[in-house]
């Protein structure tokens, strides 16, 4: 955890870091930064592997109710949807950074 006060414990479970120059925090905040990205990313891939099957199973039910429509307005209809899915970002997916409070004071975040 970073930003406790020094005459603070640490709470169970957790080890206190204390740095005593800029250089050490920065250091310490980048290897919290590359810890996070990793499990960022692995989430990211588990949430990925969960939603891509239901994604794929809607895609395929899609398809098929195109292929048997009865006429070319609800065919149209499905080939537009199907489009506008492919088309569409996945707002769950995303990148983030985390900083100490103060380098994103020094950043302007």
């Amino acid at each position: 955890m970073s930003g406790m006060p020094e005459n603070l414990p640490a709470p169970r479970g957790y080890e206190k870091i204390i740095c005593n120059s800029a250089h050490e925090a920065e250091r310490l905040s980048e290897l919290q930064r590359r810890q996070e990205q990793v499990e960022h990313r692995y989430q990211q891939e588990q949430r990925g592997a969960v939603e891509g099957q239901f994604a794929e199973e809607l895609r395929s039910e899609m398809r098929t109710k195109m292929a048997n429509a009865r006429n070319n307005l609800n065919k149209d209809f499905m080939r537009r949807a199907l489009e506008r899915m492919d088309g569409k970002t996945d707002p769950t997916r995303f990148e983030r950074e985390s900083y100490l409070h103060s380098e994103a004071y020094e950043k302007g975040h």
